[in-house]
Parts: C-alpha cells; sequence; structure tokens
C-alpha cells in the first residue's frame, strides 16, 4: 500500500501565521516611531563668522550644559576664590577691595559673581569672617588652592547640577614659609542661567574680562556646602 504523508497541524499553522502577523506589525510600529524622531529633529544650524569660515551648530535644549563647561566654571571659581595673598608659585599678589565695608581680595569678589543673588552677600560675609582673616589682610597669610578633583555633574532636575569639588588649600605664612595643606572641599549646586549680555570697554581691566569669561557659560552657584574631609 502507498505510504500516506501526515497533513500539517491547522492549529500551528494558525499560529505561526499569528507569531509572523505580530512580528511584522511590531516592526511598522518601531519604523513608524523611528521616521517620527528623524521628522521631529532639529536641523544643524550653518554659522558664519565674520572672517568668512563656517561650522555647523547642533541645537540643544535652552536648559542644556555641557558637563565639561560646568566643571571648568567650578573649577576657576574655586581657583579664585580661595587663593589669595602673596603667591610666588603663580606670580600674584593678591589685590584687595572694599566690599560692604569689608576688605576683602579682588578676586574672591570677581568669582562671587557667580552667585545667585540670594546668597551672594551672605557668603561674602561668611568669608570675610572665617577664611580672610586679619592676619590674611596683614598680609601675614597666604592660601593657595590646589584642585584634585572635580565630579561628573549630576543633574538634579531640568537646568540644576550638582558637583564636588575636592582639593586642598595651601597656607602659608612668614614663620612657615614651605606651608600646610588644609583639605577644603565644597559641593556646588549649579543652576542654568540667561547669559547677560557685557559691554566691555576698550581696555577692560582684568577683573571685568574674568567676570564676563564666567557669566557667559550660563550657569551660577545657587548653594554651596562645605564637605567633611575623606
Amino acid at each position: 500500500m502507498p505510504e500516506t504523508k501526515a497533513k500539517p497541524d491547522g492549529s500551528f499553522v494558525m499560529l505561526a501565521l499569528s507569531a509572523s502577523n505580530l512580528l511584522v506589525l511590531f516592526m511598522m510600529f518601531w519604523l513608524a516611531a523611528s521616521v517620527s524622531r528623524i521628522a521631529n529633529r532639529q536641523a544643524p544650524t550653518l554659522v558664519q563668522q565674520v572672517g568668512g569660515q563656517a561650522f555647523v551648530a547642533k541645537p540643544v535644549d535652552y536648559d542644556y550644559r555641557d558637563p565639561q563647561i560646568l566643571q571648568n566654571v567650578a573649577r576657576e571659581w574655586a581657583l579664585l576664590n580661595f587663593s589669595f595673598g602673596t603667591l610666588p608659585q603663580i606670580n600674584h599678589q593678591t589685590e584687595e577691595v572694599s566690599y560692604d565695608g569689608k576688605n576683602l581680595p579682588e578676586q574672591t569678589v570677581t568669582a562671587s559673581y557667580l552667585f545667585t543673588d540670594g546668597i551672594r552677600d551672605a557668603y561674602l560675609k561668611g568669608f570675610a569672617e572665617n577664611i580672610y582673616t586679619p592676619e590674611a589682610q596683614r598680609g601675614g597669610l597666604s592660601s593657595l588652592y590646589m584642585p584634585y578633583r572635580i565630579s561628573a555633574p549630576e543633574e538634579l532636575e531640568r537646568g540644576r547640577w550638582e558637583i564636588d569639588v575636592i582639593g586642598s588649600r595651601l597656607i602659608t605664612t612668614p614663620e612657615n614659609p614651605s606651608g600646610e595643606l588644609i583639605a577644603t572641599n565644597v559641593r556646588l549646586e549649579m543652576v542654568a542661567t540667561e547669559v547677560p549680555i557685557l559691554a566691555l570697554e576698550e581696555n577692560p581691566t582684568a577683573a571685568a574680562k574674568t567676570t564676563y569669561r564666567l557669566l557667559e557659560a550660563g550657569v551660577r552657584i545657587d548653594k554651596i556646602t562645605a564637605l567633611k574631609e575623606g
């Protein structure tokens, strides 16, 4: 007798067809979503400089700030804020300015423009009382800040980041010219802000140029917290 071939199981065929249809449907949804993302993506902008050179500018969110920019601002603030006195290591002699009846290092006042308005005055008052002591004002104490590590910015919410600045101040006096290292670590909360339009004079001072460079990053310091050593 001739052999008879077994008929395929109808339920298995239907299951295979259903799985195939679901896979095709999923791929169609994925393709539609991909096309939608590409269609909604902002096109790059071609920017031409005065000299004729052109480059492509990639559009980003208004409140976005590159992590490297945030780290650079935090580092420069710390260097300006905590370094004062006679500093032969960087060939610098601090100039003092009067601020609210107190003598403060010019670079500290310059760096303080990075603070939001709500904390600037309070911080400078505390700085005069606790860091820029009468001994430092008389020139008997110098401080050179040495950053060891600037943490990667942690985004707390849209347009707000937290950064840790880890370092030490090298405190020198006439009695101890080689100096003593004092751990000085701070946590900064930084916020995205409008970039001010600053009209610089024809021959601006070094402080004016530094202020402009700090503020043109579009970030301000909204909170500062001292961190314990270790």
